[in-house]
C-alpha cells in the first residue's frame, strides 16, 4: 500500500475491513490496465514505425507471459514489502508490549515492596506498642507497689506511734468509788478513757440486752487533769474512776441506767440472772479507737432485795462468779471493736479502728 494513495483514497474505502478488498482489486484492475496499454502502445508503434512487424499469436501470448510476469514479480515485490512492513509494526508493537510489560512488572513490584514496607511498619508499630503496654503494665505494678509501700510505711509509723494501755485491776479500797487502775506502755498518749459494760440476759418482749460506755475520770489529781481522762506513754497504773453502766434495748430504743437501777428493772421483767464482761476503751490522737478487756465474762445472779450498800462494779463483782466456773452452757459473746461502733452506744466518737 503506497502513502500517496492513503492520501488520494477516500476513506469509505478503508472503513468496515474493505481495505483487503481494496488492495486486490486496485491490483487486478491495475494489471490488466498495464497489460492493455502495452497492447495499444504497441499497436501504435507499428502504425508509426515500418520496420515494426506485427506480432503473430505465439509472439503476442510470450510477451503477454514476460509482461505479466515482469507485473507479478514487481506485484510480489510491493506485496512481501508490505509485509514486511507488517511484520516491522508487529515487531515494534510486541517491543512495546514487552517494554510495557516490564514496566508493568516493577511497578507490581514496587507495589510490593511498599506492601512489604508497611506489614512492616505495622509490625514494628505493633512491637512498639506491645512495648508501650507492657511499660505501662510494669508502671501500674510500680505505683501499685509504691502505694503497698506508702501503707506499710503509715501502717508503721502507726504503730510506732501508738498507746498500748493494759488496766493492772480494781482497787476497791476507796469509799463509795470505783477506781480501775491502767497503765500505758505504748509510745503514744492515750485519750477519751471509757468503761464499756456489755450485758447478756435471755430477751423478752419489752427488753432486749444491749452496750453501754460511761467516760472514766481520773483520781488523785487536781479538777483540770481529771477531767482530760487521758494517760500519757509510760504511765503505770494511773487511777481511773470506774463509774459503770447497763445499756439496754427497752421497747425498740436505746436507753442506758446505772447498775443498781438496772438490775432492779431486769429483776422486775423475771430475769434471774445475767452475763456481763467490762472493758476499758480509748482513743489515740488520730481518734482511732481501742478497746481492751477489764475483766473476762462474769455470771450474775440477780438478788435486789436489799439494797446494796457497796458502789456499782463492785456490787457485780462480788455477787458474780467467772462464767467457765458457773457449770451452765451459755455462751456469752465477747464485744468486738466493730459491734461497739455500729451499736450507736459511743455514738460522741465515730473513729476509725485500732488492729
Amino acid at each position: 500500500m503506497f502513502e500517496w494513495e492513503k492520501s488520494v483514497v477516500p476513506d469509505i474505502f478503508w472503513q468496515d475491513g474493505r481495505g483487503k478488498y481494496y488492495w486486490t482489486v486496485s491490483r487486478a484492475i491495475g494489471i490488466g490496465t498495464l497489460i492493455l496499454s502495452f497492447y495499444v502502445l504497441h499497436s501504435l508503434l507499428i502504425e508509426k514505425l515500418p520496420f515494426l512487424t506485427p506480432w503473430g499469436a505465439r509472439e503476442q501470448l510470450l510477451a503477454t507471459s514476460i509482461f505479466s510476469s515482469a507485473l507479478l514479480t514487481f506485484a510480489l515485490i510491493i506485496v512481501y514489502r508490505s509485509m514486511g512492513e507488517t511484520q516491522r509494526l508487529q515487531k515494534d508493537t510486541l517491543e512495546n508490549q514487552e517494554e510495557l510489560l516490564g514496566k508493568l512488572v516493577d511497578v507490581y513490584r514496587d507495589v510490593g515492596e511498599t506492601q512489604e514496607t508497611q506489614a512492616n511498619t505495622l509490625a514494628n508499630q505493633e512491637e512498639r506498642l506491645r512495648n508501650l503496654v507492657d511499660v505501662y503494665s510494669e508502671v501500674g505494678e510500680t505505683q501499685e507497689l509504691q502505694k503497698d509501700t506508702l501503707e506499710a510505711q503509715e501502717e508503721l509509723l502507726k504503730i510506732s506511734k501508738r498507746p498500748w494501755v493494759e488496766p493492772v485491776g480494781f482497787d476497791f479500797s476507796r469509799d463509795e468509788r470505783d477506781v480501775l487502775l491502767v497503765s500505758n506502755y505504748g509510745s503514744d498518749v492515750a485519750v477519751s478513757l471509757g468503761i464499756v459494760i456489755k450485758i447478756q440476759f435471755p430477751e423478752t418482749d419489752e427488753l432486749k440486752p444491749g452496750i453501754c460506755v460511761n467516760p472514766t475520770s481520773k483520781v488523785d489529781f487536781a479538777e483540770v487533769e481529771r477531767r482530760d481522762r487521758s494517760i500519757p506513754p509510760g504511765r503505770e497504773e494511773v487511777g481511773f474512776e470506774a463509774k459503770g453502766c447497763l445499756g439496754f434495748v427497752e421497747n425498740g430504743e436505746r436507753v442506758t441506767k446505772p447498775i443498781i437501777h438496772g438490775l432492779v428493772q431486769l429483776q422486775r421483767a423475771g430475769i434471774d440472772a445475767c452475763q456481763y464482761q467490762i472493758y476499758l476503751r480509748y482513743h489515740n490522737l488520730l481518734g482511732e479507737m481501742g478497746l481492751t478487756k477489764v475483766t473476762p465474762p462474769r455470771h450474775l445472779p440477780i438478788d435486789m432485795s436489799e439494797t446494796p450498800r457497796t458502789s456499782s462494779i463492785r456490787h457485780m463483782q462480788k455477787r458474780s462468779v467467772l462464767l467457765d466456773t458457773h457449770g451452765t452452757d451459755v455462751e456469752f459473746e465477747e464485744l468486738e471493736l466493730e459491734e461497739l461502733v455500729e451499736s450507736g452506744s459511743d455514738a460522741k466518737f465515730e473513729p476509725s479502728i485500732i488492729d
